[in-house]
């Protein structure tokens, strides 16, 4: 061949790959090839090509398509994972493989050129043991995990940021960890506002990839703990002029270079649509992939946006679209939600996403949070048919007299958490102030109570029920199934308020509450200490009628409210529910103390009883029916 005819040959090559577009080099490369189920799989190649701008998927459009081993189709975007070294870095995929069993996956990319597509891979998930993603419970009042819906009750609080731009995850460990200690399970995280920023430049993620690293870690940090986070895709304040405006230094104004010049018309400016659809699919086929990520949440407080309540028709339809887009780009079917500050102009949004948000502060005149809920809950329950809770809540949103230690015990964290769950919520209340008010004031211990008590219950089905104390200086709340019934008694005295100005306790003996039975049900009857999260006493009792009363201990300076459990005997629920009473003793001797008495040995208890922790709830030695664990 002589020099003219290797000179062409080497031009036609060249001319052929260009005209091809991006080409997938070797195979693909899975961090594991046994991944266990509802875990991340990393899916990494080589691709030729160069794009001025690699997460722009107009440019560069790259796509997984994993063959379940039920025959079904799943699409995942891939993005660009930029170096942390240097200016480099290069395209990735992650998958959450949500069945056991033998995956096939391949790819995609197109280009301006045309479209690749790789050699298939196959992979073989393994029951892993985690949970999965997080959806609405059939009675549309909970949230239930994909895997074996089972209920899912957040108990947590917000978690905005940190104000450690060195170190944000040591604060997050410190502050999750301290949560999970108490049983919570849920955070709320800003990923969008103050020290952190998912884009810098509109369009382009490379200077976001400090931030972007750190949500990576936050995810392992919540995995580990089992905790689910709120993701709070936009701050109100990179688009408003008045409240909190962080606008002058928004990518998205004119100014800075973005597309917008003015604030109000994010609702209505199509480019600024488009860059928010790249921002979404990347942050998808990032983050997507973990059972960590309870809920997108599209605004947080929507309504403080500048012109918010003259453009809310635009704003209903910007959220309606973008909703459309967030589910065509994730495959796991993650719930969509929003935030309001007030309740004007909302109703049409919350009709069209998954679930309602409150945010209400004392300021507000809210002097009994529980007093509020018990009304508020409900009446978004009822009008839109999904599960509704307290986004945000706290004595103040703001600085002055109205300062978060104003509750100096965090008595609203309790109060929050049990009117939410007796309202029918589908979650505890998350608090505000986590950095200045529950942790210098080590006021994790109020989580404790709740997470005790919904601790294995499934609540899917019980809904606000009637109920009747017999004092009227207390509060009773429930709900019920009509069979199975969770309630709750409170000193309507014992608010942050009320303790901030020191009306004083509730002393009351003798005091009972009559809940909801199924009539000819045998019942174990338990008494909760609220805050404690521990059994106070337990009996079983037969119902006779549609109602039975139950006797509550004493209301004073240390109970200003008691929980309780009507538990059917062979329902599920809290491992504390114990088989009806055996007619042979557990011992061959019997001592005087009854049912659900603290003991040291069996011989302490009565026939049909034997010392045991099997049901005991608090983890101590009772006297136990029909106990297989008895010392």
């Amino acid at each position: 061949m002589n020099p003219n005819q290797v000179l062409f040959c080497l031009s036609l090559l060249l001319f052929v790959s260009a005209s091809l577009g991006a080409q997938f080099n070797g195979p693909l490369r899975l961090s594991s090839s046994t991944p266990g189920t509802f875990t991340k799989l990393e899916i990494s190649f080589d691709l030729n090509g160069k794009y001025s701008n690699p997460y722009d998927q107009n440019l560069i459009d790259i796509n997984a398509n994993f063959l379940a081993p039920t025959g079904k189709n799943h699409s995942v975007p891939c993005f660009w994972m930029q170096s942390m070294s240097g200016n480099g870095g290069n395209f990735l995929c992650r998958f959450s493989p949500f069945v056991k069993g033998t995956w096939r996956v391949s790819l995609s990319a197109k280009d301006s050129k045309g479209t690749a597509y790789s050699s298939p891979a196959s992979f073989s998930a393994v029951e892993s043991g985690r949970v999965g993603f997080v959806k609405k419970s059939w009675d549309n009042l909970h949230f239930v995990r994909s895997h074996d819906s089972s209920t899912y009750f957040p108990i947590g609080e917000n978690m905005g940021w940190s104000d450690n731009t060195k170190d944000r995850i040591k604060d997050y460990a410190n502050w999750v960890g301290k949560l999970s200690q108490n049983g919570a399970n849920y955070i709320r995280v800003w990923a969008d506002g103050f020290n952190l920023r998912p884009e810098y430049q509109v369009g382009n993620y490379d200077s976001a990839k400090y931030d972007d690293q750190f949500l990576d870690s936050l995810l392992e940090l919540t995995e580990k703990h089992q905790f689910t986070i709120l993701w709070c895709l936009n701050y109100h304040g990179d688009f408003s002029l008045n409240v909190n405006s962080n606008w002058d230094k928004n990518p998205y104004n004119k100014k800075n270079g973005g597309p917008l010049s003015y604030p109000g018309n994010v609702w209505t400016d199509g480019d600024t649509f488009k860059f928010f659809e790249r921002r979404y699919r990347y942050t998808i086929a990032r983050w997507g992939y973990s059972t960590s990520v309870m809920a997108w949440e599209l605004w947080n407080e929507m309504d403080w946006i500048t012109d918010f309540n003259k453009n809310s028709k635009q704003a209903s339809d910007w959220c309606k679209r973008m909703y459309d887009v967030i589910h065509k780009y994730d495959p796991y079917g993650h719930l969509i939600t929003t935030s309001f500050a007030l309740n004007s102009n909302r109703d049409d949004i919350d009709r069209a996403l998954d679930f309602v948000q409150y945010h209400q502060y004392g300021d507000n005149h809210i002097q009994d949070f529980a007093g509020w809920i018990s009304t508020a809950i409900p009446d978004k329950t009822n009008k839109f048919n999904k599960p509704a809770m307290v986004g945000e809540f706290g004595p103040s949103y703001q600085s002055g007299w109205y300062k978060p230690y104003t509750d100096a015990t965090g008595v609203c964290i309790h109060n929050t958490g049990f009117a939410s769950l007796m309202s029918g919520g589908g979650g505890g209340g998350f608090t505000w102030w986590w950095n200045n008010w529950v942790d210098p004031r080590n006021l994790y211990w109020r989580f404790k109570g709740l997470s005790s008590f919904v601790k294995g219950e499934r609540l899917d089905g019980l809904k606000p029920a009637s109920t009747q104390s017999s004092d009227k200086r207390l509060r009773s709340m429930a709900i019920s199934d009509g069979r199975k019934t969770l309630g709750w008694v409170q000193s309507t005295s014992h608010t942050w308020w009320g303790v901030n100005q020191g009306w004083g306790q509730l002393n009351l003996q003798g005091a009972t509450v009559k809940a909801p039975c199924s009539s000819g049900v045998n019942y174990n009857v338990q008494v909760w200490n609220s805050e404690a999260g521990t059994v106070n006493y337990a009996t079983p009792f037969r119902c006779e009628g549609n109602s039975l009363t139950v006797r509550l201990p004493s209301f004073d300076k240390d109970h200003a409210d008691w929980a309780y459990k009507l538990i059917p005997y062979g329902s599920g629920g809290n491992s504390t529910t114990p088989t009806p009473p055996s007619s042979t003793p557990a011992t061959s001797k019997s001592g005087g103390k009854g049912i659900w008495q603290y003991c040291t040995t069996s011989s302490e208890c009565a026939a049909g009883l034997c010392c045991s922790k099997q049901f005991s709830g608090d983890g101590k030695l009772k006297c136990t029916p029909n106990s297989n664990q008895c010392v």
